[in-house]
């Protein structure tokens, strides 16, 4: 995320960010208590997406196999621990970028 450099949308502060991938608005720690629950629903649809499409990046860079050769199931066939997991990844490689 950067600067967005024009302030937030609902209390002014200069600090406030933007998503440059979405063009979404990530409320300032002032307001974020004025986020909505459409925008909690578009996060949280946002970082599903996220951690299957780094599921997805790797299963394809391995070739569907495990580290010990074993086919890599599906999205809906692993836990909710290893989505998570992946959620996770997800989150923090664009968090490093």
């Amino acid at each position: 995320m950067s600067i967005s450099g024009e302030g937030c949308e609902l209390c002014g502060f200069e600090g406030c960010v933007r998503d440059p991938e979405t063009s979404f608005f990530v409320p300032c720690p002032r307001c974020s208590f004025l986020e909505t629950d459409e925008d909690r629903e578009v996060k949280a649809r946002l970082r599903i997406s996220r951690g299957k499409a780094a599921f997805d990046a790797y299963n394809g860079s391995r070739g569907g196999k495990t580290w010990d050769g074993k086919p890599i199931p599906g999205w809906q066939y692993v836990g909710e621990g290893i989505r998570e997991a992946w959620r996770l990844a997800a989150e923090a490689a664009r968090g490093a970028m």
